[in-house]
């Protein structure tokens, strides 16, 4: 039939998670960008004692049922916006760069 060029483009073939087939090659490309991986660096470890604190109080692993961490919030609130801006830095740079490939 003539619309079955539709079923068999390359652009419709996904495996199982509904990804296309190079969709680990973008975060791999993402991940060698400095920026990034300072940018990812900075909220893990800026962010994450603050998270965990809170999560582990709502589900009843840490003493205080209503912690007041004050230095992991001060941690977080230092480094949350400087992680986002270093991600946004090294996405766009990635993006201009593969833009302007061969």
């Amino acid at each position: 039939m003539w619309y079955e060029f539709l079923f068999s483009a390359p652009q419709l073939k996904r495996d199982s998670l509904g990804r296309g087939p190079d969709s680990r090659d973008y975060v791999r490309e993402y991940l060698q960008s400095r920026w990034v991986r300072v940018g990812l660096g900075l909220f893990i470890l800026g962010c994450g004692p603050l998270i965990l604190i809170i999560v582990a109080a709502a589900i009843g692993l840490w003493p205080d049922p209503n912690p007041n961490p004050i230095g992991p919030g001060l941690l977080a609130f230092l480094t949350f916006w400087p992680s986002v801006i270093c991600l946004a830095i090294g996405v766009t740079r990635v993006r201009v760069r593969r833009n302007e490939g061969p």
